[in-house]
């Protein structure tokens, strides 16, 4: 079987045989009937190629719904307001977000509107069949195919909105560059055939060359500097990832609505700039390569490997997300470790796991036993941050 699926190669082939890898990261996952998330195939869960946090502990959409209510409560109910979740997956955490609204705010059906937005069929089908429950109890759910401003389902929707997503931005195109050399480069993608080629000899090939013009934008943004010399001591391994399209992704919510708040859960780190010393737990947190792509709960570094077949995702750069914030008007409200948010919210792992009690099944210790990780601030719950930023 071949190892990249045919249509990503054509879709190289089709743009001049020469990409970034950025480029060819977003072909890989979102090409049309060929990107990994377009595909109709299950991807969450035991029988998928990773979890996330709200499939695995409901207490963290308790903790969210309870964390979004009280910022509609300060919003104002006046006049309706847009949930707006990029990313959605499998409908874990609207399916959560909604359960605990309907259980414990269930006037707020009456004032908000809960889209979702999402690339794959398959992904919007199973999220449909997860929140029927909800459309046929009265509550505003709808879908949107992107956040592009022209598209007419948007229209009318703008206005006030809070904007969530989990794990989305590390799956954003990220440009992967060289800081050890005299000069920055940065990695493409070559076809060298015009046909297929097999699993034996693929035809595409990784190439380091000169910076694009994403990319180099990206630098002066984040920098103010696009020479090697002064990138070098920011990177722990001689590279740096660098990821324009979260600027495009805060640009387009500041397009179409007049006021909002965006909340991102993400795995990644502050990372260090060039003139100010940035530090997480007494340390200066430092750029490196951290591409790969999963496959069956497997990492793997080989991002060619299996392309339109494996989900590519990178840390997250959340000094950059905030730069990006501040270029489009967005303030930053909150940053802070998932564990500290988690228990600012009052979710604590359960009375009988912290008495060492046996618990009533293996499906409540398991759940425990991850809620326990995202509360140590020194494990998952400390990998993983939360932004909050708004207008």
């Amino acid at each position: 079987m071949d190892v990249i699926d045919p249509r990503i190669r054509s879709a190289v082939q089709a743009e001049g045989g020469r990409v970034t890898l950025a480029r060819f990261m977003e072909l890989a996952l979102t090409a049309p009937d060929a990107g990994y998330y377009v595909r109709d195939h299950r991807i969450l869960g035991e029988g998928g190629d990773f979890t996330t946090v709200p499939r695995e502990v409901p207490a963290f959409n308790r903790s969210l719904a309870l964390f979004m209510a009280e910022l509609i409560d300060t919003m104002g109910q006046d006049s309706r307001l847009t949930v707006v979740e990029v990313g959605a997956g499998e409908g874990d955490m609207a399916q959560g977000v909604l359960g605990s609204w309907e259980k414990d705010r269930p006037e707020l059906k009456d004032t908000i509107r809960y889209r979702l937005v999402d690339v794959g069929e398959g992904l919007v089908r199973r999220q449909r069949e997860r929140l029927k429950p909800f459309t046929e109890a009265g509550w505003d759910v709808a879908w949107w195919s992107s956040l592009d401003p022209n598209e007419s389902e948007i229209a009318g929707d703008g206005g006030r909105a809070i904007v969530v997503s989990n794990e989305f931005l590390d799956a954003l195109p990220t440009h992967l560059l060289r800081v050890s050399g005299e000069q920055v480069e940065e990695q493409w993608i070559v076809s060298d055939q015009a046909g297929g080629g097999s699993s034996a000899a693929p035809d595409l090939r990784e190439e380091w060359s000169t910076l694009s013009t994403p990319a180099r934008a990206e630098l002066d943004l984040l920098f103010g500097t696009t020479s090697a010399a002064r990138l070098a001591p920011l990177s722990s391994d001689g590279f740096m990832e660098v990821r324009p399209g979260v600027g495009v992704f805060l640009q387009r919510i500041r397009h179409v609505f007049a006021e909002s708040c965006v909340i991102t859960f993400d795995y990644g780190d502050w990372l260090a700039g060039a003139t100010e010393d940035i530090r997480e737990g007494g340390k200066v947190v430092t750029h490196g390569r951290s591409l790969r792509t999963y496959s069956h709960h497997q990492s793997d570094g080989n991002i060619l490997s299996y392309a339109g077949k494996r989900d590519i995702t990178a840390d997250v750069d959340f000094r950059a997300v905030h730069l990006h914030g501040e270029a489009v008007g967005f303030e930053q409200v909150l940053y802070a470790p998932l564990a500290a948010f988690l228990r600012g919210t009052g979710v604590e792992v359960p009375s009988w796991k912290r008495r060492g009690c046996l618990p009533q099944s293996l499906e409540a210790d398991r759940e425990a036993c991850v809620l326990e990780a995202l509360l140590d601030p020194t494990d998952v719950g400390g990998l993983f941050k939360v932004l909050v930023q708004a207008t």
